[in-house]
């Protein structure tokens, strides 16, 4: 039989939160809305036939850990966010191996009309 390799993703696209992160004192007491977009690669030895949460990763835990960053301390710069929840991702979801964020700030205070401005962290580790 031939040998098969095979990639494992979750992803959850379009999380919105409202939040007070921006570089300038005004974008952080005003606040800003921003949308998180997840994927996540599942261990290569997580089987997917059992059909158990146990084997893959739970996308309310992402969701969760999008909040919990959100509601955090407050931060410049998306590219910080991106980092505070791929951090949390490794640290806390035993069966994730690797993580892709996008942080876009919807409607940044830019010259111009500009539907988001943003960042992407991927990260890969071993377990």
């Amino acid at each position: 039989m031939a040998q098969r390799e095979e990639t494992k993703c979750v992803f959850v696209e379009g999380v919105e939160v409202f939040a007070h992160h921006g570089f300038t004192a005004e974008e952080q007491q005003l606040g800003h809305r921003f949308r998180f977009d997840l994927e996540v690669e599942v261990a290569a030895g997580r089987s997917w036939g059992g059909d158990s949460l146990a084997d893959t990763v739970d996308y309310g835990d992402l969701v969760a850990i999008v909040q919990e960053v959100t509601a955090g301390e407050r931060v410049r710069l998306v590219e910080t966010l991106a980092a505070r929840v791929l951090n949390l991702i490794e640290e806390r979801l035993p069966s994730a191996t690797r993580a892709r964020v996008r942080v876009a700030k919807l409607q940044p205070p830019v010259p111009g009309v500009v539907a988001a401005a943003g960042a992407v962290l991927e990260r890969r580790w071993e377990r």
